[in-house]
């Protein structure tokens, strides 16, 4: 789990969207953390905050992030289970 948290989470948290603003990256690299979980959330919350209209595409995108961990975690605990 450290090696986890060190290597995804942490980046993840600093460059999406989260406490540094995504406006001044390069384009291609923009993109990338565009389709990161944490942007999509981060984004509906700061909408929410803010009172604005936020995007129901963005939950979309995480329930289908959710499905896909989901059932890659499923295969790998019966791929476990079955060895």
């Amino acid at each position: 789990m450290p090696r986890f948290s060190n290597y995804l989470i942490m980046p993840m948290a600093f460059l999406c969207n989260t406490f540094i603003s995504t406006e001044n990256m390069p384009g291609g690299i923009r993109s990338v953390i565009g389709i990161l979980p944490l942007s999509e959330t981060s984004s509906i919350v700061r909408s929410i905050a803010y009172g604005e209209s936020w995007d129901p595409l963005g939950i979309f995108v995480l329930v289908v992030y959710l499905l896909v961990f989901t059932a890659v975690g499923l295969w790998f605990v019966y791929r476990k289970q079955n060895l």
